[in-house]
């Protein structure tokens, strides 16, 4: 299916005189199906997005299936990224290119770059690119759901907003994004909940663009919301628009997911008969 997906972007990426993109600035370890799920569902949402480009069509996603995410399950939405490139392809009438772009990956972890790296492909494919405010509306997301699971701690204060720094790179956003993986990652461990390891590459790190920052945003909200998940917490507010944003109001927003995440897994840690995860 990969090796599918690879084909369509190629054929797309001649046919419409776009650019191959570079290597992923990343490194991965430990990679669950559902963290591969999640990613899929990234690269889904993207190959929607050109969809109502090219032919003004929105594809309505499948739900996400409740309980353990299974490989049948990523096997499904590989196959309606699959349909939605291949209506794309006949739309620009182009023959599709047949060679694979590059090896099966044999483990999960090469399976996950290998759907990232296809995502990236593809954001150089549609004419919208990736916004500020788009990362900036996901990292509120997160912060929404942190916030309800710190303020169960009677103990708990809340971090105020850091002050605004000027100047700051998608690259900065991306660094701290990754830092506050490693804290979900962490309360994930408490409660032998496996996540995936993301590790910056930083022969790579000047390659970063905003869609990998949305995509490691997107993976951040996966894993709250699978944490979230084991309490009787209420839903946050869904995601809203919030106007423009620079990469710097980013930063001061992941600054504060950062520090809600820090003081949730101290309390987490320091109260071990009032665990918020179970």
């Amino acid at each position: 299916r990969i090796a599918r997906i690879d084909a369509q972007l190629e054929t797309l990426r001649i046919g419409m005189g776009r650019s191959r993109t570079t290597l992923a600035p990343l490194m991965v370890v430990d990679a669950t199906v559902r963290d591969i799920f999640f990613c899929v569902r990234t690269l889904e949402t993207k190959s929607n997005w050109l969809s109502f480009e090219l032919l003004h069509e929105t594809p309505v996603p499948r739900p996400i299936p409740p309980g353990t995410i299974k490989w049948q399950q990523v096997h499904a939405e590989l196959d309606q990224i699959i349909k939605a490139l291949d209506s794309s392809v006949k739309f620009l009438e182009l023959t599709e290119w047949t060679t694979p772009v590059r090896e099966a990956p044999k483990s999960p972890e090469d399976l996950y770059l290998s759907v990232l790296q296809a995502s990236r492909q593809l954001n150089l494919l549609l004419e919208r690119e990736t916004q500020p405010q788009d990362v900036y509306s996901r990292v509120t997301y997160a912060l929404g759901y942190s916030s309800r699971m710190r303020a169960q701690f009677a103990k708990a204060k809340m971090p105020k907003t850091p002050r605004l720094e000027p100047e700051k790179k998608p690259r900065d956003v991306y660094t701290l994004l990754l830092a506050c993986h490693r804290i979900v990652r962490r309360m994930g461990a408490s409660s032998d909940i496996k996540m995936i390891s993301l590790k910056v590459n930083k022969d790579r790190i000047s390659q970063v663009r905003p869609s990998d920052v949305l995509d490691v945003a997107n993976l951040i909200v996966a894993e709250i919301q699978l944490l979230h998940g084991q309490t009787k917490l209420a839903q946050p507010l869904p995601p809203y628009d919030p106007g423009k944003k620079t990469p710097s109001d980013v930063f001061q927003r992941a600054t504060l997911l950062q520090r809600h995440l820090r003081g949730l897994a101290e309390s987490i840690e320091a109260s071990p008969r009032r665990m918020v995860i179970r």
